[in-house]
């Protein structure tokens, strides 16, 4: 893990655990667009389970629930009538921590495409509900994810698309993360200049090719290097990686872009125009 890299360390935490999956149509993953969602507040699962129902494409879900959720979890799972595979993990790291789990089960289905989305709640925030709101209308709403998944196939050089108006300057939303970042950017050899001029998807959910994504896989990552949740509301691992994948696009020669315009390269917000944060 990050262990010899970072001077903190955590109880170890329990390995991810396939619960059940459901796969009925067999389908081949080449068709087949993998949405990882992390499930912690039930309520919202089932809103993004209401847009997930309307979407017209064959989606393969990867569900990571912490144990206590896992029976009410399974529950909208089976209702909504979708392919899914649930996982349980430790209530550590947020939706980071059980992504990065979930990268090398991504890998082995042959995704090359994904989209991240998990139940955003922000209690300290006035406006949290519109923010989630907008993320998930952004992602799922109409023929997004139609059209999301295209994008990627017809340009090689598109790493992640964001919900529009969520990609904002990195240098300027650091807050107290500046420590977690310089931790993994150094992990990752990515050099300070490309942090000065990066950017990074507000709300930590996107449309992302798999293949950006392998330095994260190679730096040995797991669950235990994730600081126990205490309603940290910044400082930590998870709030660093949450600022990179703008970066690792970039060390991969790919773009970030706003997903109702794949070709722009221009719209990353200054931290006085963003309302959210």
């Amino acid at each position: 893990g990050l262990n010899n890299h970072v001077e903190q360390k955590h109880p170890p935490a329990a390995p991810l655990r396939l619960v059940q999956e459901v796969n009925q149509d067999e389908l081949g993953n080449s068709n087949v667009t993998a949405v990882v969602i992390h499930a912690f507040y039930i309520h919202i699962f089932q809103d993004i389970m209401n847009h997930i129902s309307q979407v017209n494409t064959p989606t393969m879900l990867y569900v990571s629930t912490p144990e206590a959720l896992s029976v009410e979890a399974n529950r909208v799972l089976l209702e909504s009538g979708v392919n899914f595979r649930q996982y349980i993990v430790d209530n550590r790291g947020r939706d980071v921590a059980p992504f990065i789990e979930l990268l090398p089960e991504l890998e082995r289905s042959g995704a090359d495409v994904f989209l991240k989305i998990h139940t955003k709640n922000s209690p300290h925030l006035g406006n949290g509900s519109l923010w989630r709101e907008r993320l998930y209308a952004s992602l799922l709403q109409g023929d997004r994810v139609e059209k999301a998944v295209s994008a990627f196939q017809n340009d090689s050089s598109l790493g992640i698309l964001a919900p529009e108006g969520h990609i904002l300057k990195l240098q300027e939303f650091i807050g107290s993360n500046e420590t977690a970042l310089k931790r993994l950017t150094h992990r990752l050899s990515i050099a300070d200049e490309a942090v000065q001029n990066a950017e990074f998807v507000a709300g930590s959910m996107f449309y992302g090719r798999l293949s950006i994504f392998r330095p994260l896989m190679d730096a040995g990552i797991s669950t235990s290097d994730f600081e126990p949740e205490h309603g940290q509301l910044d400082g930590t691992l998870a709030h660093g990686i949450e600022r990179i994948p703008g970066l690792l696009a970039e060390l991969a020669g790919k773009r970030i872009a706003p997903i109702t315009d794949p070709d722009d390269n221009s719209s990353a917000l200054s931290s006085g125009e963003y309302q959210f944060l």
